[in-house]
C-alpha cells in the first residue's frame, strides 16, 4: 500500500485529489490521510437544502462542498481525520475489506472500536466513523471519517431542521450519536501524531504528488468543487413546506412558488440573495423570519 502525502487542508482540493486518483491511477493500491478546514461534506446525491443550514454555515463561515462518492452528511474541521483507499475492484461491494485494517489500528490504541452495520465505525454506540465508495473503470474508492478530536458540538447547528419539512428523491442522512476517538484512547495523543501512526500501520511506502499532478488537481477543483454549480446547484428537485413559505425548487433553481413569493421564481436559492429579495418587498423583522423559514 502506497501513501500518498497530501499537505493540503483545503478541502476542494482533496476532493479533487481523490477523484484524480481514482481516475487516473489506475494500477496498485493507494491511501491518502488528510484533514480539512472545517467544512460540512454532503453526499453526491444529496440535496443540500434539507441537509445543512446555509443561515448557520454562513454564520460560522463555514463552507459547504459536494464529494463525488453517495452516503450522508458529515462534518469536517482539523480534528477529523480522513482516510482514502484506492484498489481494484473485487467482484462485490465489500466494506470490511478497508474497515478492518482501520478498526484493528484503532484497537491497536486501545480503542475498542467495532464495525457497525451501517458501514460505520462505533465504539462504545457512538459513531467515529461514516464511509462511502465510488467507483470508476474497474477501480474502487473507500474514504472515511475519523473523529478524532473534532468539535462535534457544531455539528447540531449546521446540520439543517428543514430535513422534515423538505420533499425529495435525494439521499438523506441518517443521524447517529458521535463521538471523538481521543475521548477513548488511554494516553494522550495528538491529531497529528494519530495520522502519522495511522498512516505508517496501513502503508509500507510513500510518494508525494507530482508538480504536474498538483497542477492537474487544482484546476478540477476550481473547475467543479470550488462551484455554486456543483455544491448547491447539483441538488435535486425538491418541495419545501415552510410555515410561511412553500417553494419547489431544482437544481438550486426555484421553480414555483406559493401565493405572494412569485418573485422568487428563477432565483438561484442563496440565502445572501433571497434575503436581499425579501427586504425590498418587506421589513427587516419579516424578511428575517422568512429567510429562517426557507434555509434553516
Amino acid at each position: 500500500m502506497t501513501l500518498i502525502k497530501n499537505p493540503s487542508h483545503d478541502p476542494s482540493f482533496c476532493l479533487a485529489a481523490e477523484q484524480f486518483i481514482l481516475e487516473n491511477l489506475m494500477s496498485g493500491d493507494f491511501l491518502m490521510l488528510w484533514r480539512g478546514e472545517r467544512s460540512v461534506i454532503v453526499g453526491k446525491n444529496q440535496n443540500v437544502y434539507g441537509e445543512v443550514s446555509l443561515l448557520e454555515c454562513e454564520k460560522h463561515c463555514t463552507p459547504i462542498f459536494r464529494r463525488n462518492s453517495g452516503g450522508g452528511t458529515v462534518y469536517h474541521d482539523l480534528g477529523n481525520v480522513n482516510f482514502s483507499f484506492f484498489s481494484d475492484m473485487g467482484e462485490r461491494t465489500d466494506y470490511a475489506r478497508f474497515l478492518t485494517p482501520v478498526v484493528e489500528f484503532l484497537r491497536s490504541l486501545g480503542v475498542p472500536a467495532e464495525m457497525g452495520e451501517a458501514f460505520d465505525i462505533t465504539v462504545n454506540g457512538k459513531k467515529v466513523s461514516g464511509n462511502a465508495q465510488s467507483v470508476y473503470r474497474g477501480r474502487v474508492m473507500h474514504h472515511g471519517t475519523l473523529l478524532f478530536d473534532a468539535d462535534i458540538t457544531v455539528l447540531s447547528s449546521l446540520t439543517s431542521h428543514a430535513r422534515e419539512k423538505t420533499v425529495s428523491k435525494a439521499v438523506k442522512s441518517n443521524p447517529a450519536p458521535v463521538g471523538n476517538i481521543s475521548d477513548f484512547i488511554p494516553q494522550t495523543t495528538t491529531v497529528e501524531e494519530f495520522e502519522k501512526k495511522l498512516g505508517d500501520a496501513l502503508s509500507d511506502e510513500a510518494r508525494s504528488f507530482t508538480p504536474d499532478e498538483v497542477m492537474a488537481i487544482e484546476s478540477l477543483a476550481e473547475e467543479k468543487y470550488r462551484t455554486w454549480e456543483w455544491n448547491c446547484g447539483r441538488s435535486p428537485m425538491f418541495a419545501l413546506h415552510g410555515e410561511h413559505v412553500t417553494l419547489s425548487a431544482k437544481n438550486g433553481v426555484v421553480l414555483s412558488a406559493g401565493e405572494g413569493f412569485d418573485f422568487l421564481v428563477g432565483r438561484r436559492l442563496i440565502p445572501s440573495e433571497i434575503l436581499s429579495l425579501l427586504e425590498e418587498k418587506y421589513d427587516t423583522d419579516t424578511a428575517e423570519m422568512l429567510i429562517k423559514d426557507i434555509f434553516d
